[in-house]
């Protein structure tokens, strides 16, 4: 999956995006190295977007099984942005 925005877009533009795309819930939690990937942005880009997604209570967080390096399975933190509720505040 990628996300193609502007260099320079906001956490609005980004819950706009993935309202369009419609995604299945349980898909769209990413790590934050998935995140930049996704976004093709930089880890403090991603990181300062999900401060301000907790802060505005659109961000969902879990912890999902990843493959690390080593070929193990471990819980690793995962986010997603809740645009369902984002669409509920603007009605």
């Amino acid at each position: 999956m990628q996300i193609d925005l502007r260099s320079d877009f906001t956490l609005d533009d980004l819950l706009s995006a993935l309202e369009e795309q419609e995604q299945v819930e349980s898909g769209n939690f990413h790590t934050t190295n998935e995140w930049c990937e996704i976004l093709g942005t930089s880890g403090y880009k991603v990181a300062k977007l999900l401060h301000l997604a907790l802060k505005k209570g659109v961000l969902l967080r879990a912890k999902h099984q990843r493959e690390g390096l080593d070929g193990i399975n471990r819980p690793t933190q995962v986010y997603a942005f809740n645009v369902e509720k984002v669409s509920e505040d603007e009605t």
